[in-house]
């Protein structure tokens, strides 16, 4: 078996756990329970959780999705809604329109930032979401670049692999997998 499908089938059985029964209940949680609990974690773990009030370019959320979170950073803003890239630390599957980075995270400590756009509004990430770092200038450079239309690709030594679309390849079915998973976090214009 070739590491790539390998990797992808350790991806789809992540997701396969999160398929549960019924929902779990919803408790009632004051904001200064929750601030109570998270420096109880910083003093644990004072690199992996920080809650920040400012939302910046560059900043990685983590958004807890059962088993496998859901990472993005924040690529711009609009009047409204911030636009989002969706991150993973499944690297190895990333395509050619994917950027690689070097960014510590207890799961892995390099990520792709994937060609799946979010428009996300300000509550969701302050309130749903959590705070754990942020891009180095130099990928927010990047990014940002790339999807400005002002360079046509993304540097050769920190991109994914290329793919004929349609072919039925591990980079393709994972992308379209990412997708489908973060699409309940898209916000759409009324």
């Amino acid at each position: 078996m070739r590491l790539i499908e390998l990797i992808y089938n350790e991806y789809k059985k992540a997701l396969s756990q999160q398929k549960v029964e019924g929902k779990a209940p919803k408790f009632k949680v004051s904001k200064e329970e929750v601030d109570k609990i998270l420096k109880t974690i910083n003093k644990i773990q004072p690199s992996t959780i920080e809650r920040t009030e400012n939302i910046e370019i560059g900043n990685v959320y983590e958004y807890p999705d059962e088993n496998l979170p859901i990472f993005f950073t924040i690529l711009d803003k609009t009047e409204d809604l911030y636009i989002a890239l969706v991150m993973t630390p499944y690297w190895q599957l990333a395509s050619d329109k994917a950027l690689i980075v070097d960014f510590e995270h207890p799961i892995s400590n390099k990520f792709a930032v994937l060609p799946i756009i979010l428009n996300l509004d300000e509550e969701f990430i302050k309130n749903e979401t959590i705070y754990i770092g942020k891009l180095k200038k130099e990928d927010i450079d990047i990014l940002q670049k790339f999807y400005n239309g002002e360079i046509e690709e993304l540097p050769k030594d920190r991109r994914g692999l290329s793919y004929p679309e349609e072919k039925g390849f591990y980079q393709e079915q994972f992308l379209k997998d990412e997708i489908e998973r973060t699409f309940k976090l898209q916000v759409f214009m009324k």
